[in-house]
């Protein structure tokens, strides 16, 4: 699996990719404080219960951690991912 970063406007698009078909996208704008709001995670229903939406969580948190910024999970999949993983909680 591959997952990249693409800016739209204000908004930063993750898109995660299978053998160059997508898998599965995470939406994303930024803080007035400047932290990453995750606002919204899908997976295509193909893909759904093969860890891509735990996969693109992961990648937003190691994109925030790599900038120094903090995550704000607005989108309920990615709040639940990142409440059951502690290893993720000090980018909140």
């Amino acid at each position: 699996m591959k997952i990249e970063a693409t800016t739209k406007g204000d908004e930063i698009i993750f898109i995660a990719t299978d053998n160059e078909v997508e898998s599965g996208r995470m939406y994303c704008s930024w803080a007035a404080s400047g932290a990453l709001i995750i606002n919204h995670t899908e997976v295509h229903k193909e893909f759904k219960g093969t860890g891509v939406g735990k996969d693109l969580v992961s990648y937003a948190v190691s994109y925030a951690r790599k900038r120094n910024i903090k995550i704000v999970p607005l989108c309920r999949f990615a709040k639940a991912i990142i409440s059951r993983n502690p290893e993720m909680q000090n980018i909140l």
